[in-house]
């Protein structure tokens, strides 16, 4: 089944656990829910061969193509941030090379979907062709600063791209890489500067979305063919997404205002889940790790809403 020309294709990471397979579930739920135009789904794998997508399937429209892909990353190695931009950028190659998408949205399984939001993102894209990424960017919907002193530290040792590497006598020596995957990244951080781009910054990895022009840009820049290449990089996927995003000439936008999609939040939520339904938010993240409500609880909510309401364009 070919996705529907002009939707837009969401791309969901699904890392080890049962307990992921069930947020996976409930999150598609919610999406289905409210978007149940949405052109199809690219779960990608990090469960090897657990997820069925003949069972998801059932549980999506008619008009939804699902299709499962594996992480890329090899079975028991975790890399703290690589194995993960490298298992996202696979579903944003797959989504790509599907065609007929308008954008795609990638989606963490501690995300819900909670309203429409499908022609809000269209509209954003549509009203400046400048912008190739929509998200929480910059500060939180709620106004806390996005970028870590952290994060911006580690991109700016990644334009440097020094590595310790061993000289003849096995001492470990500065080196900085001419070719390979530190080489390239160098590159995209330096043509991403050089366009705009501060170290660190980045749309929220929670939930957001890249519009069809811009991987397009990515896949003739290359950085959709080698995603195994982003694996020793070690650097997050909303981060490198964004860096990608720059240095192809296109820029973030941050859509996560009163009435925007994305109510999103890199620990809990920015608000009480009936608060997130009042300011008009699409889609919320993080409901796993609240201080003040429960997982269990803040899904519990939001399913009965489902259950109650009829969904409204």
């Amino acid at each position: 089944m070919q996705p529907v020309p002009g939707g837009f294709t969401a791309v969901v990471p699904v890392g080890p656990g049962r307990v992921e397979v069930e947020r996976l579930t409930d999150l598609l739920d919610s999406l289905f829910h409210y978007e149940p135009d949405v052109a199809s789904v690219v779960i990608v794998d990090d469960e090897r061969d657990r997820i069925s997508a003949a069972t998801l399937t059932e549980r999506s429209p008619r008009t939804c193509d699902v299709v499962v892909v594996p992480n890329p990353r090899e079975p028991g190695r975790i890399n703290r941030y690589g194995g993960l931009a490298a298992g996202v950028l696979t579903g944003f190659a797959v989504a790509f090379r599907n065609g007929g998408a308008a954008f795609v949205l990638k989606l963490d399984t501690d995300a819900l979907v909670i309203a429409p939001f499908s022609q809000r993102v269209h509209a954003a894209f549509a009203a400046d062709p400048a912008v190739g990424q929509v998200g929480a960017y910059e500060l939180t919907c709620s106004g806390e600063q996005l970028v870590s002193a952290g994060q911006a530290r580690l991109v700016r040792r990644r334009a440097q791209v020094v590595q310790l590497m061993p000289d003849r006598f096995g001492r470990r020596r500065p080196f900085v890489a001419a070719s390979g995957p530190y080489a390239v990244l160098r590159r995209r951080i330096r043509q991403a500067r050089r366009l705009g781009y501060r170290y660190g910054y980045h749309c929220q990895g929670g939930g957001f979305a890249v519009s069809g022009e811009a991987l397009s840009r990515l896949d003739e820049a290359g950085d959709l063919a080698d995603v195994d290449r982003w694996i020793p990089t070690d650097v997050p996927d909303d981060v490198l997404m964004t860096i990608l995003v720059r240095a192809v000439g296109l820029r973030p936008l941050g859509l996560n205002g009163l009435g925007d999609p994305f109510g999103v939040h890199w620990r809990g939520l920015p608000f009480p889940p009936p608060e997130l339904v009042d300011r008009g938010y699409g889609i919320v993240h993080s409901v796993k790790n609240d201080r003040d409500v429960s997982e269990a609880d803040v899904r519990a909510y939001f399913r009965d809403r489902r259950r109650s309401a009829v969904p409204t364009a």
